[in-house]
Parts: C-alpha cells; sequence; structure tokens
C-alpha cells in the first residue's frame, strides 16, 4: 500500500513542480527535494522489512551477522547517494550529483573489503597454499 501513496504523492508533486517552475521557479526545486523526503520516509518503512527479513535468512543459512550487516549498509549507502545524486541532478548540479556518486562507489569498495579478504583466504586454504 505504501508504493501506491509514494507513486501518488510522486505524481502529485511533479505535477505541482511543473507548474509552479513557470510561476515561481525556486519552489518547484523546493517541491521535489520535499517529495522526494516524504517517498524516502516510505522507502524507510520497506527497508525496515527488509532488514528484519534478511537477518531471518542469516539465521536459517548460518552466515556470520557481520556479513549481513555489511550487505545492508551496502545498500544503504547505494540507496542514499543514488537519492542525493538524484537531487543534485534535479537541482542542476551535475557535477556534485557526480562526486555523490563516485563517494557512495568507493565507500561501497571500501565496506566490501572485509568480505574479499575472507574470500581470498577462504580461496587460499582450499587450495592448499
Amino acid at each position: 500500500m505504501e508504493v501506491i501513496k509514494a507513486a501518488v504523492m510522486g505524481i502529485a508533486a511533479a505535477m505541482l513542480a511543473l507548474y509552479m517552475k513557470s510561476v515561481r521557479p525556486e519552489y518547484s526545486s523546493m517541491i521535489s527535494i520535499g517529495a522526494g523526503i516524504f517517498i524516502f520516509g516510505f522507502a524507510l518503512i520497506c527497508l525496515q522489512k527488509i532488514t528484519g527479513s534478511i537477518e531471518t535468512l542469516g539465521d536459517y543459512l548460518s552466515v556470520s551477522p557481520v556479513y549481513i550487516r555489511i550487505l545492508l549498509r551496502i545498500t544503504g549507502i547505494a540507496y542514499i547517494c543514488d537519492f542525493a545524486s538524484c537531487i543534485c541532478k534535479d537541482a542542476g548540479y551535475q557535477a556534485i550529483a557526480s562526486q555523490i556518486e563516485l563517494l557512495g562507489k568507493l565507500t561501497i569498495v571500501v565496506m566490501s573489503l572485509p568480505v574479499l579478504q575472507t574470500l581470498m583466504s577462504a580461496i587460499t586454504e582450499f587450495m592448499g597454499a
């Protein structure tokens, strides 16, 4: 049900922002950012449900909780960076949006290093070296 509410809110905000662009352009960006934050709130509700489900799956698969937390953090970083980047692009600041995307990608690589190290250790152990 949240998806329908968010979609209707997004469409209404886009139509209002489009109208305001010709009347008061400065309000158009504010409406866009406000709608984005509102929809982000709906996304957080969904993310909380997903987090619980992933933790339950991790218990069944006997995966270390550290890896599950890394996966959830990486997902959160990707979503937040994409959200911020889209807001910057809508405001006409493509260079800042690109920098946010780059920072997100680098942060994801840094956060995934423990998983990569564990994988390399397991491969080395498997090969008997």
